[in-house]
């Protein structure tokens, strides 16, 4: 029951850090105007390749002029998207730390083995919280991205 217990934490510890990552993210990004910009790119570049297959030069010529207009808020867009990552990044290595020392005694046997080693797999503290932070990061980045992009749909209609 202890293991149990200590296994819980290492959820709580993950759920909590994958949150806190998503609503850091969320409040210092404005995601919606970055995918409005990355949209406006992606649309951007497509008329610019179908002038280039058509050799209309003068219309080219025009998309370039566009295109460099565009690259500042481009940029201003790349640059907002690292903003969070100096919290982020961090705040991972101190809770993997955190991990790292209070839980590198504890295991999880998952019950089966891979062929080749013979052996059951093991799964350590760390090896627990990364795995977690990994799906758990995946599966609520699209779950949010999901609500983003239906909320930006609805906006342009």
């Amino acid at each position: 029951m202890e293991n149990l217990g200590m296994l819980v934490i290492i959820i709580l510890v993950s759920f909590s850090y994958v949150l806190f990552s998503l609503l850091l993210r969320h409040k210092l990004t404005d995601i919606k105007q970055m995918k409005v910009i990355q949209n406006k790119m992606k649309l951007h570049n497509k008329e610019l390749q179908d002038a280039m297959k058509k050799q209309d030069t003068v219309r080219m010529k025009r998309l370039e002029t566009e295109q460099a207009k565009m690259m500042p808020e481009m940029m201003k867009s790349m640059f907002a998207q690292f903003k969070p990552m100096l919290i982020i990044f961090p705040t991972f290595i101190f809770l993997f730390g955190f991990v790292k020392n209070t839980f590198s005694f504890y295991y999880l046997n998952l019950g089966f083995g891979i062929p080749f080693l013979h052996e059951p797999v093991v799964w350590i503290g760390p090896d627990i919280f990364m795995a977690l932070v990994l799906i758990l990061g995946i599966v609520l980045s699209i779950v949010v991205n999901k609500f983003i992009d239906k909320d930006i749909k609805n906006e342009v209609k």
